[in-house]
């Protein structure tokens, strides 16, 4: 449970896929409105398509159930079906038990796990015995989903044992794989067509995708449903709901799944002995078969249904062009943000990890895939009102989350990712599944994520660009400016007017530790130059190394003293020759020569400064070594 300041909420986890399919979106709806009923909050943490592929992508999709707090999270309801990936909906569970939180799964089995069932086949069969028994069918074909699939192979040994009771006999030419969807369905049409069978009485599909396959094929090739070909299918999916004639079916009624959801949920809290719950199908009979004709009327209700469908997509679709218009010009969330905040569809957060655009990822991770801490770049909690880079704890979940839970019941958590790179996650908040346009949502957080991975790219290539004029203008070994940013740097405090002393500084006998004690402490030497000159505190500095030993300073400032700025240099260099032990000292000869850049003009050159500093630095390396021989 969690405790807020002022009030604590139960919080039901419900973890789904395909969230744009009306099957899931129905059971999804069902339980948050049994759920909200029953006095709790409810968290959706749902993939827009199935992880059945395991790819990068599904990868990637499936990092939205790593959000799940079980310190938060009180029950959990996972759907494998529309998952679709075992081993996710295992992970899902084992994670939920570990945290000692109850589970119950619609329409999946796994061991210890309580689930909401549904009885397909007790329906398929009275399909399967209304065409053979009530219509006389004798010649049926069948359209099967995948082979081996449970749900196939269970479907094809009832549509057996009906034949067999009938006296018909099973004919292994009368069954066809469709897969579940249209490309095999209509292969599988085809092998039927192709066989010189005489054509069947009925075909029954095992789902209602390939039975309006089979309608639309068999009206292609010249021959009527129901008129000459009875056709049914199983689901209820909504398409059907669109279609002419509309299909004989199996449909579930889903607004019992919620219910015996919380039923299980109240009697685990409870410890109270479960079993798991049976939701039956119907049977529909429609037109396909001939038994129940389309009211016209309904049809019309229907096809304005789907227009205005329809219509809502082609404007969100235009309101995304406007979005991806502004958004690309961005070059930084705050900029995102802004156009975010007259496009956003709901009350929502976006959040990301504080890493996003860091050279270095973090190394501790929550959960293996977020950082620490979230920035909730985007939040929109109000009408009219957004914030911006909110950090907070990944644990959270969310930034104000006793807040949000108090002001909204339902909360939809969605992946941001591109491919397998994990970016955060986004979360709105709804009132319930079917007031939601979930197509629409999935358009705009897919073009979100595009306009944040190409933010990232537009940085990195921006750091990579500035790192590699670094380049053009550093010196490798010192990493001081070479001469090229030296003349740079000086054309930069022209245009700002200075008063600047420019410094002509060599390095003493470079020659003499090269040639005696090699290359590599001539270097050493050269690097501790370079350190001495950017050694004095406080002052504005241009250190830049000309190549061997020659180095050129300038500095600037009212404070600049070039009398207090040498004797700096020559005490560093001094503390390492007490220090060092090596057998040669470092030491340098220094010119220097001031000018007032504020009457600098095109004509003039730095290059006769340089001279004049050059002079008194040469006079000045005469006097030192004259000194060294006496």
């Amino acid at each position: 449970m969690f405790k807020g300041k002022d009030k604590n909420y139960r919080i039901l986890g419900i973890c789904g896929s395909k969230m744009p399919n009306e099957d899931v979106k129905s059971m999804m709806d069902s339980i948050c409105r049994s759920a909200v009923d029953s006095g709790w909050k409810v968290m959706m943490f749902t993939t827009f398509c199935d992880l059945y592929s395991r790819s990068h992508e599904t990868t990637g999709e499936a990092s939205v159930y790593k959000v799940i707090n079980t310190d938060i999270i009180d029950a959990l309801v996972v759907l494998p079906g529309s998952i679709n990936n075992n081993d996710v909906s295992a992970s899902i569970i084992a994670a939920a038990k570990d945290g000692n939180i109850p589970v119950v799964t619609i329409d999946g089995h796994f061991d210890g796990v309580p689930s909401v069932m549904f009885d397909y086949v007790t329906t398929f069969e009275r399909i399967i015995r209304h065409v053979v028994e009530d219509h006389h069918c004798r010649t049926v074909n069948f359209i099967a989903g995948f082979k081996d699939n449970d749900f196939s192979e269970a479907r094809i040994d009832c549509f057996k044992r009906v034949l067999a009771e009938n006296g018909i006999e099973f004919d292994e030419r009368r069954l066809g794989y469709g897969d579940f969807w249209e490309e095999p369905t209509r292969r599988a049409m085809d092998c039927f067509v192709e066989s010189g069978l005489p054509m069947p009485e009925a075909i029954i599909c095992c789902n209602d995708s390939m039975a309006i396959t089979v309608c639309q094929y068999l009206s292609e090739k010249g021959y009527a449903v129901p008129d000459d070909v009875i056709v049914t299918g199983f689901d209820g999916i909504e398409l059907e709901k669109f279609y002419q004639p509309r299909l004989t079916t199996g449909c579930v009624d889903y607004s019992a799944v919620g219910a015996k959801t919380m039923e299980i949920i109240g009697k685990v809290l409870a410890g109270d002995t479960v079993r798991d719950a049976v939701i039956p199908y119907r049977m529909q009979l429609g037109g396909s078969c001939g038994c129940n004709k389309t009211d016209s009327a309904n049809a019309c209700d229907k096809i304005i249904k789907l227009y205005d469908r329809v219509g809502n997509s082609v404007w969100h679709e235009d309101y995304m062009f406007s979005f991806l218009r502004k958004a690309t010009r961005c070059r930084n969330l705050s900029e995102l943000a802004d156009v975010m905040s007259t496009h956003g569809d709901y009350f929502e957060w976006f959040c990301v990890n504080t890493d996003l655009f860091s050279k270095t990822p973090d190394e501790a991770r929550y959960h293996d895939l977020f950082t620490e801490k979230m920035n909730a770049f985007f939040v929109r909690r109000m009408e009219n009102h957004t914030n911006t880079d909110i950090i907070f704890p990944a644990e959270n979940i969310l930034p104000d989350l006793e807040d949000t839970l108090d002001k909204f019941d339902v909360l939809y958590f969605s992946p941001l990712h591109f491919m397998d790179e994990v970016l955060g996650y986004a979360c709105a908040a709804i009132a319930f599944a079917d007031e939601f346009v979930y197509s629409n949502r999935r358009r705009y957080i897919s073009n979100t994520v595009q306009i944040l991975e190409n933010l990232i790219h537009r940085v990195k290539l921006e750091r990579m660009n500035s790192e590699l004029a670094e380049m053009h203008i550093r010196d490798p070994l010192t990493g001081l400016l070479n001469r090229r940013g030296f003349y740079k740097k000086f054309d930069k405090l022209c245009g700002e007017g200075k008063f600047i002393y420019l410094f002509s500084i060599d390095m003493d006998r470079l020659k003499y530790i090269n040639d005696n004690f090699g290359h590599n402490e001539g270097d050493r030497a050269i690097k501790t130059v370079a350190a001495a000159l950017m050694s004095a505190p406080g002052y504005e500095l241009v250190c830049s190394r000309f190549g061997g030993d020659e180095f050129a300073v300038i500095g600037s400032g009212d404070d600049f003293s070039p009398e207090d700025y040498i004797t700096e240099v020559r005490a560093y260099l001094a503390g390492y020759n007490r220090s060092s032990g090596c057998p040669y000292r470092v030491e340098v000869s220094v010119g220097m020569e001031k000018t007032d850049l504020s009457g600098w003009s095109s004509s003039d050159s730095i290059d006769d400064i340089i001279r004049i500093a050059d002079a008194r630095m040469y006079e000045n390396k005469r006097s030192r070594k004259a000194v060294r021989e006496q």
